[in-house]
C-alpha cells in the first residue's frame, strides 16, 4: 500500500492548493502589494499565525509550469529581483518574534553576499529595494500583531 500521509506544512503553491473560501476571505485574500512572488507563502504564514493549518497531500496531482507566464514577462533577473524584494517584505511584516527578526537583519548582508556569489545578485538588489516599500509593510506588520494567535517560534516549532 501507499505510505505517504498528509503533513504539515508551512507552504502551499499558489499554482496548486485548495483553499477554504471562508478562510480565505478572513485573511483578506492574497496580499496584491507582493505583485506577485511570495505572496502564496505570505497567505499560509498568515494563517498558520491565526492557528490554521496548511497541509500537504501527497497523494493530489498537481499539473503548474512554474514561471511560464512570468519568465517572458519579467526574464530570470527580473523573477530573482522580485523574489529578493518580496522575500525581504514577507520578512518585514510576517516575522514578529524580535530575537528572530533582528538575527535576519543581522544576517542580512551576508545572506546577500551569498546569493550575488551564487550568481542571483538581483536578489540581493531586491532585497534592497525592499527599503523603498517598508511603509506599507509595517502597518501590514502592525495587523498581524493585532491578529496573531500563535507566535513564530510555536509555527517554526510544528514543522520540525
Amino acid at each position: 500500500g501507499d505510505s505517504a500521509y498528509a503533513v504539515n506544512s508551512l507552504y502551499a503553491c499558489a499554482g496548486g492548493m485548495a483553499l477554504d473560501k471562508g478562510k480565505f476571505l478572513e485573511l483578506g485574500g492574497f496580499d496584491e502589494d507582493y505583485e506577485v512572488y511570495w505572496e502564496d507563502l505570505d497567505l499560509c504564514y498568515r494563517a498558520w499565525r491565526r492557528g490554521w493549518r496548511t497541509v500537504y497531500e501527497p497523494r493530489s496531482i498537481i499539473y503548474h509550469k512554474f514561471h511560464g507566464t512570468n519568465i517572458s514577462k519579467y526574464k530570470q533577473s527580473g523573477i530573482n529581483c522580485l523574489s529578493g524584494e518580496n522575500y525581504a517584505l514577507f520578512v518585514l511584516k510576517n516575522i514578529l518574534d524580535k530575537g528572530l527578526f533582528f538575527r535576519h537583519i543581522l544576517f542580512t548582508p551576508l545572506l546577500m553576499l551569498l546569493v550575488c556569489l551564487k550568481g542571483k545578485p538581483a536578489f540581493a538588489k531586491g532585497m534592497l529595494q525592499a527599503f523603498k516599500r517598508r511603509g506599507v509593510f509595517l502597518k501590514k506588520r502592525g495587523l498581524e500583531k493585532q491578529n496573531s494567535r500563535m507566535s513564530d517560534r510555536e509555527i517554526l516549532e510544528m514543522m520540525s
